[in-house]
This record gives C-alpha cells, sequence and structure tokens, in this order.
C-alpha cells in the first residue's frame, strides 16, 4: 500500500507562524491586565484625593486615563 503523504510545513514557515501565534497571546495578556492597573490607579487617586493631596491625587488619576 502506499503511504500517505503528510502536510509538513518548512521549518521557517513555524517560526513564523509560532511568534505570530505568541505576540498575539501576548498581546491578549497585556490587553486583559489593563483594566486593572487602570482600576488601581484610579483608587490610588481617589485615596489622595480624600486625603485633600491633590496633586498627587491628579497625577494618579492622570496615569489612570492613559
Amino acid at each position: 500500500m502506499p503511504e500517505k503523504k503528510r502536510f509538513q510545513m518548512a521549518r521557517d514557515t513555524r517560526v513564523i507562524l509560532f511568534v505570530i501565534i505568541l505576540s498575539l497571546v501576548l498581546v491578549g495578556l497585556w490587553q486583559s491586565v489593563l483594566p486593572w492597573f487602570a482600576e488601581y490607579y484610579y483608587r490610588v487617586g481617589f485615596v489622595a484625593n480624600t486625603y485633600e493631596k491633590y496633586t498627587e491625587s491628579a497625577a494618579a488619576l492622570d496615569r489612570a486615563f492613559s
């Protein structure tokens, strides 16, 4: 019986696909972490505003929105 031909990619193609998939995963993870950073800096700014530290509050809130 003849053997079935297996689909096999070249090494360069596998490396390129790996890099693309890895970069997509890393960007997705980073995008999922950003809301927590924003929430943290918002809370820091809110607490600083409560203690009337307005410059620190403005800096933290600015960082939360950027």
